[in-house]
């Protein structure tokens, strides 16, 4: 335990533990650099007194509604610190719980991101100030269209201010594309700082329950557990944002692929020859599609394993693949008879930390639908999804068809 609480005093990332009213039980010394407080002028007070009043009503009433009904809370608080400065911090708040599943605690782990903020802001400057730019030349353009018509000079003139727009055009999109990337390094480098002390802390509970073995009481028990099993999800998930991020920046190697192998593969390594003998599968011909091996087996992963997954309570679960072609694309189907979705929040499927359904009924990050969107945008390619409350759901992603055209 004292190991323990070292990892934690000594995390980059800024740690509290409070009741479920708020009042303040624990800070680590990076919540301390962060709020201007010290660990002695926070303890026993409640979280209000970091309040700046700029965060919305709203928002806290979502935070407190998600944790006290046993789910994780994710999003931006904008608080003030001891000396005055506002600062925005980015939350991941979950509820601790005792062997009743009764909630006694709430862990928060927070990072300050006003300075992504600031990059988020200039970028945002930047687009409106292109847009300015653009309804600048184009007016002037207007009017030079007119004069062209009486003078070759005028034509000399336009295709001068036509250069320089598209000049500053090609500027303004290196800032966006450097900003994006320096967004996307920022959300790997924080997922990937993580993952050190959440090794540590597994592999100290393993050694401390060797070390308390047949000395420990039901209680330490009950503390380890939930220590290693909040530990474990937390690993899930930034393992989950590493691979969203590594998406973003790995190069492609772009073959020829067999779908229908992929897929029967895929399927091989997710199921159990128990799960087997209750899915009724049937996978039909797939086009060949042109794309990078490795990533399209992510695609696969994350929709016949969620066909699984949310098929799993059906007395006889149904999954069906097939695919066809359309204007020039391979449109690949994936049908389960599971749970379904409601379809008035469709357009929430794809978005990161977005899930339709509650950790209790189904385990899993929210990040595996983002996963796939991204990887099929960077082969050209698109996805959607119907889907039906309890009356399972469809998933769809189209590709570019290889020139072949061929299926298997």
């Amino acid at each position: 335990i004292r190991m323990l609480s070292t990892i934690v005093k000594q995390s980059p990332n800024s740690i509290v533990i409070t009741t479920t009213a708020g009042t303040i039980e624990y800070v680590n010394p990076a919540y301390c650099r962060m709020t201007g407080y010290t660990a002695q002028e926070l303890v026993g007070k409640n979280t209000r007194i970091l309040q700046s009043g700029g965060t919305p009503r709203e928002t806290y009433t979502e935070l407190w509604d998600t944790v006290l009904s046993g789910e994780v809370w994710r999003g931006e608080l904008i608080n003030k610190s001891k000396t005055g400065n506002i600062y925005i911090e980015k939350n991941i708040i979950s509820p601790v719980f005792d062997e009743l599943h009764g909630i006694i605690h709430l862990l928060g782990i927070k990072t300050d991101i006003t300075k992504q903020k600031k990059i988020e802001k200039e970028l945002k400057q930047h687009r409106l100030h292109l847009e300015e730019r653009v309804e600048e030349r184009t007016k002037e353009l207007k009017t030079k269209r007119s004069a062209l018509e009486r003078s070759q000079k005028a034509l000399v003139y336009l295709l001068e201010d036509a250069n320089e727009a598209r000049r500053e055009l090609e500027i303004l999109n290196q800032k966006l594309k450097k900003a994006n990337e320096e967004l996307e390094s920022f959300s790997y480098s924080i997922s990937h700082d993580l993952r050190a002390p959440l090794r540590a802390i597994h592999g100290y509970i393993e050694l401390l329950s060797e070390h308390l073995q047949n000395r420990q009481d039901s209680e330490t028990d009950r503390l380890m557990n939930t220590i290693r099993k909040n530990a474990m999800r937390m690993g899930e998930l930034i393992d989950d944002l590493l691979s969203f991020s590594k998406t973003g920046r790995v190069s492609m190697r772009m073959a020829p692929v067999d779908m229908k192998k992929m897929a029967l593969q895929v399927f091989d390594n997710l199921v159990s020859p128990d799960q087997k003998k209750r899915i009724h599968f049937t996978l039909g011909s797939l086009h060949t599609i042109t794309g990078d091996r490795h990533l399209l087996y992510q695609v696969w992963v994350n929709l016949i394993g969620n066909a699984v997954k949310f098929s799993s309570k059906k007395e006889s679960p149904e999954i069906t693949i097939s695919s066809e072609k359309q204007e020039g694309e391979g449109v690949f189907r994936i049908e389960d008879n599971g749970a379904g979705f409601n379809a008035l929040y469709k357009d929430n499927l794809f978005n990161v930390f977005k899930r339709l359904h509650t950790e209790k009924e189904f385990e899993g990050t929210g990040i595996g639908l983002a996963l796939v969107k991204r990887i099929l945008e960077r082969h050209g390619g698109r996805v959607w999804g119907e889907g039906e409350v309890q009356k399972g759901a469809v998933f769809y992603f189209a590709l570019p068809a290889s020139p072949s055209g061929g299926s298997n």
